[in-house]
């Protein structure tokens, strides 16, 4: 009986270290990955002016990614300094057709460009 009081003994110690070598671990902390345009992606274009009644206002308007890099525009600013990727994209509005655009990935309120939609948590 002695023995096998010794082999619990030694296998809770054992499994003590082992769970305070899993506290112990550096936690590695990785920022999460950026996601990627790709086709077929939703994301939001972002325009002022209402495509219907023609009205100046903020709109934040669904869109597809039809091309991740769009080719047609020069990769490069006069400086020399590369610029961003452009996405080509179809904006939906709503009660209206859909009509393509080129832009950049942006700041949510920044007139042209397109953002991914933001999260929105269950109710």
């Amino acid at each position: 009986m002695a023995e096998r009081k010794d082999k619990t003994a030694d296998q809770e110690a054992a499994e003590a270290q082992a769970s305070e070598q899993q506290v112990q671990a550096p936690a590695t902390e990785e920022k999460p990955k950026k996601q990627q345009p790709s086709i077929g992606r939703v994301v939001h274009y972002v325009t002022n002016r209402n495509p219907v009644t023609g009205v100046i206002e903020d709109r934040h308007l669904t869109a597809l990614i039809t091309d991740p890099e769009h080719r047609v525009v020069p990769r490069f600013n006069d400086d020399g300094t590369e610029r961003d990727p452009v996405q080509a994209l179809v904006v939906f509005p709503p009660m209206a057709p859909p009509y393509p655009v080129t832009a950049i990935e942006g700041d949510p309120n920044e007139e042209g460009t397109w953002h991914w939609p933001e999260y929105v948590p269950a109710k």
